[in-house]
């Protein structure tokens, strides 16, 4: 309701269109504002009742035409209403209204379009219709996907009763329809209508609730059934039998099908197993969170559908019968598909029928459709090449593949006319120093103005690499680039602030400020981390919200730092790659871009977990967070002590007893140990550089990393010697490398142990208070780990021990520690 009323920009005063003007004047004439759908939707609770958002609704204001994408199109709030409103309808013709004014289009529905694409693609659609053929199974796209072969077992078993019958790989397009596509649906859809009934094709037996849904609105000239009402009246052959009690999800689509719900119903029992209901089930059944593809615009609201189903579930398995739906509830509770159960009842229970993921469910429909091109008797098929004639965005791959198409050309060319002679880094380089201060400064200058500009700074960042190296690489690029993050949020803040506000629609957003209002800083510094939101407009979005600018300024420099390093040491060893030679600096870079690149990957399956991502039967996982328990914390540890003592007993009575020829490397490790030693508590740097210097790149780091480790738990109080003379022996780029690496190293090890060593002290004294050990503040020190990491008269063991005695979580953990150690190294080999 307060969203309404923000302040917005007008972008079409065009006319609104008729069907849509019907509807809101439906709304508000009808809605008596009896709260009834407001009190079971968190849409309407945040935007308001029906009548008022029908009322306040203009299309000509932008944030109100983003507004229906963020409604579910479930129906509940037509199922309750006492009046018969139908609201869902009303938001469908908003989502049409939008992509007609051109502002419908989201680039967060770019996969699931694609998705769609795909089914409707000549690769992956076919029709085999045999001779007589009036009746066709259409499985539609996420079945076969995921279950192959069950999907073939139930073409196998209704073609028993009914011999002609024909398969259609193919999609309807619902998701065009439910995103307001309605000139591309309608074209789309509409061909397949029409060539099925041009073949006499009259009755459609359909899996997919979704597809049941569109075949029954737009084709009212076919009979559309479900499989399941088909199957409950046919005998199904014995395939053992389930016990236990389960509860049964009906998809929202299917909310006024009630010879479909019954029919799932009757096949569950008859697999044996017992049903009971959730409060929310059949006409007011609940949305499993996806419905209106809600969750890439706003997570929130499925997130909360998800959560409501997990209770009412209360740990029973859930049973349903839409393939979407099993996907997005087995993230919170236990979920089979009805046709699991049908099949594999006692492994559906047990929750181990295999269900593909992608990219497997691609590979699944080809393998699909090649079954049944040679298993079905066709007497007339095709392979679907209509298009609409609307081009479709993207094309991903085929741009990936004619990127990699130039750049291997490009390599071959340098390498055949012999132009490597120009390619050398250290000729290039000189030839940039020739010019002084001025290369680096306009460098510096490009890329100060690029986020203000919103141009990408991924190549920039490349070149920079390319240019000067990885050492002063990352130190114009990570100051360039936070100086313009800090000038977009300074124009955004104070001299831009309303067409920011303009361009910044949507819940995402509104999130950001509130998580901003509530943890202020330290929000910058996770988004710096994780990608969340594109960078440009988040620098603009920052200066929106309340951060102060001095904070938002150092976590942007902190925290960049990480992708930054990655990227520049990658980039610096490209032109080497182009020569065909393959240094230790690409192949380090490469390692911390992927490590880089899958840490928001990694954040999305603890989030998954964290929010019950996990079975709830499954007592360590049941609120969505470890259960803390002392004794098996303790337990474990000795086990793992014991275990530990043992192999290395064990290694050393194998070494004395049938490896003893080993005793002369133990000697050589023993002497540069206590050699390391020595220099490390007289303080000799020029004996630690000549020891150093004869040294190849993997012997180079393991010693140097020994010597961190010996420092920082032997002796944490010497004299910081080690990055020096590995500046010294190295350069200052390996160097820089080297230590960076091995200080990680031992900071991670430093880390595990204070977690295994004193991880049980905060549960302990906050049990001892008689408050939960629940590890609900975990990360309330982590923005203090790259600060105090980076002094370099802190032993650098000191901060990962205590990080891990206070539970914060390993991996962001260990990118603030890399962060820290970045700037410690950088310290030391430039003023100490």
């Amino acid at each position: 309701m307060g969203k309404l009323s923000q302040p917005d920009t007008v972008i079409d005063s065009a006319a609104i269109r008729p069907a849509l003007e019907e509807a809101c004047a439906a709304n508000s004439g009808t809605c008596t504002e009896c709260m009834a759908c407001v009190g079971e939707c968190a849409f309407l609770q945040t935007y308001g009742t029906p009548k008022k958002i029908a009322e306040a609704y203009d299309p000509a204001i932008k944030g109100q035409q983003v507004m229906s994408f963020e409604c579910s199109l479930c129906g509940l709030c037509t199922a309750v209403c006492p009046e018969g409103v139908d609201p869902r309808a009303m938001f469908l013709e908003m989502r049409r209204e939008s992509v007609a004014r051109g502002v419908g289009s989201f680039p967060e529905h770019g996969g699931l379009l694609g998705y769609e694409r795909k089914g409707t693609s000549r690769r992956f659609s076919w029709y085999g219709l045999p001779a007589g053929c009036d009746t066709v199974f259409f499985p539609g796209c996420a079945l076969p996907g995921t279950r192959p072969d069950a999907t073939v077992k139930l073409y196998d078993h209704l073609r028993r009763a009914i011999p002609s019958l024909g398969i259609v790989l193919d999609c309807c397009t619902k998701p065009s329809h439910d995103l307001g596509r309605d000139d591309y649906f309608r074209a789309m859809f509409g061909e397949l209508r029409e060539y099925l009934a041009g073949q006499g094709v009259k009755t459609i037996l359909v899996a997919c609730p979704n597809c049941h849904r569109v075949f029954s609105d737009y084709a009212p000239e076919l009979t559309t059934r479900t499989i399941y009402e088909e199957l409950a009246g046919l005998h199904l052959p014995a395939t053992g039998t389930a016990s236990g009690s389960v509860t049964v999800h009906d998809p929202c689509v299917m909310r006024f099908a009630a010879p479909v719900q019954a029919a799932a119903r009757s096949l569950a029992q008859g697999a044996g197993v017992t049903i009971e209901e959730m409060p929310h089930a059949q006409r007011m059944a609940l949305c499993c969170g996806e419905g209106g593809t809600v969750g890439a615009l706003a997570p929130e609201f499925a997130g909360n559908w998800r959560e409501r189903r997990k209770r009412e579930a209360a740990g029973r398995r859930i049973i349903t019968y839409c393939a979407g739906c099993a996907h997005h509830l087995k993230s919170v509770a236990p979920t089979s598909h009805i046709v699991d159960l049908i099949l594999e009842p006692e492994a559906a229970m047990a929750g181990k029928v295999k269900v593909s993921g992608a990219p497997f469910t691609y590979l699944n429909r080809l393998r699909l459709k090649n079954h049944f091109r040679k298993t079905v008797p066709a007497a007339v098929s095709r392979e679907r090449t209509f298009t609409s004639g609307e081009t479709a965005k993207g094309g991903g791959l085929l741009r990936s593949l004619l990127i990699i198409a130039l750049l291997v050309g490009a390599i071959v060319a340098v390498r055949v006319t012999g132009a490597t002679r120009y390619l050398e880094q250290e000729t290039l380089r000189s030839a940039i120093q020739g010019y002084g201060v001025l290369a680096p400064a306009v460098y510096m200058l490009v890329y100060t103005l690029a986020p203000a500009l919103f141009l990408p700074g991924l190549p920039i960042t490349i070149v920079g690499g390319i240019l000067f190296g990885p050492f002063w690489g990352v130190i114009y690029t990570i100051t360039s680039a936070t100086i313009g993050a800090c000038l977009a949020f300074l124009i955004s803040r104070y001299a831009a602030r309303g067409w920011v506000e303009r361009k910044l629609v949507g819940s995402r957003w509104q999130k950001l400020d509130r998580e901003v209002e509530r943890h202020g800083w330290k929000v910058v510094a996770f988004t710096r981390l994780i990608p969340l939101f594109p960078f440009n407009l988040l620098n603009y979005a920052f200066g929106l919200t309340k951060v102060k600018f001095l904070h938002y300024a150092v976590a942007t420099f902190v925290f960049m730092l990480p992708a930054c390093i990655a990227f520049i040491v990658f980039s610096s060893s490209l032109l080497d790659l182009v020569r065909g030679k393959v240094s230790p600096a690409f192949l380090l870079g490469l390692a911390l871009v992927v490590l880089v690149s899958l840490f928001p990957l990694f954040y999305r399956r603890w989030q998954a977990r964290k929010n019950g991502g996990a079975y709830p039967d499954e007592a360590a996982r049941s609120g969505g967070a470890a259960v803390y328990d002392l004794k098996t914390s303790v337990l474990r540890k000795v086990i793992v002590s014991c275990c530990v003592a043992a192999v290395a007993v064990g290694a050393y009575l194998l070494v004395q007893h049938y490896f003893w020829f080993l005793n002369a490397y133990l000697y050589t490790a023993e002497f540069n140990l206590l050699f390391v030693l020595g220099r490390l508590r007289d303080g000799d740097v020029a004996m630690f550089v000549d020891y150093l210097k004869p040294m190849a790149l993997g012997r180079g780091v393991t010693m140097v990393t020994v010597a961190h480790f010996l420092q920082g738990f032997w002796l944490p109080l010497s004299p910081q010697v080690v990055v020096t003379a590995g500046g010294g022996a190295f350069g200052m780029v390996k160097g820089f490398l080297y230590n960076g690496v091995a200080l990680s190293v031992v900071g991670c090890i430093a880390f595990g142990l204070g977690r295994f060593l004193l991880g049980d002290l905060i549960p302990l004294i906050r049990m001892q208070r008689g408050s939960s050990p629940a590890e609900a503040d975990r990360y309330a020190g982590i923005t203090a780990v790259p600060l105090l990491v980076a002094i370099p008269w802190i032993p650098v063991t000191v901060v990962p021990l205590l990080a891990g005695a206070l539970r914060i979580p390993f991996v962001p953990g260990a990118f603030a520690m890399t962060a820290g150690v970045t700037i410690r190294v950088l310290c030391i080999l430039l003023f100490l």
